[in-house]
């Protein structure tokens, strides 16, 4: 059960995700504004923008998970250990099919 900040959170996140032509680009201006956002803030605009899965925002998840294998790989060195950091990334990758292309 969701109370109080959480719930808030993904109510907002739902009116946002109702409007992606609005919401999309002001997102985006966020992740590049100065001063930038937060890690976690920026993981929660990298999820809306998931789920709003405009092709033009793709190499925003590429480098997310670029990042996240990077860091833990350099967290540990045992094998295959870059794998579930990759795994979210790689969800919203396949869900724009093959050869997705920015518009």
């Amino acid at each position: 059960m969701l109370t109080g900040r959480g719930k808030d959170y993904l109510q907002a996140r739902a009116r946002l995700e109702l409007h992606p032509a609005v919401a999309a680009p002001l997102v985006t201006a966020r992740m590049a504004a100065t001063p930038a956002p937060t890690t976690a803030e920026q993981r929660r605009l990298l999820a809306l923008l998931g789920g709003i899965a405009r092709p033009e925002d793709i190499p925003l998840f590429a480098e997310a998970m670029r990042r996240d294998v990077a860091a833990a790989v350099k967290q540990s060195q045992e094998q295959g250990i870059e794998l579930p950091a990759a795994e979210p990334w790689r969800e919203v990758l396949r869900a724009q099919g093959p050869r997705p292309r920015p518009r």
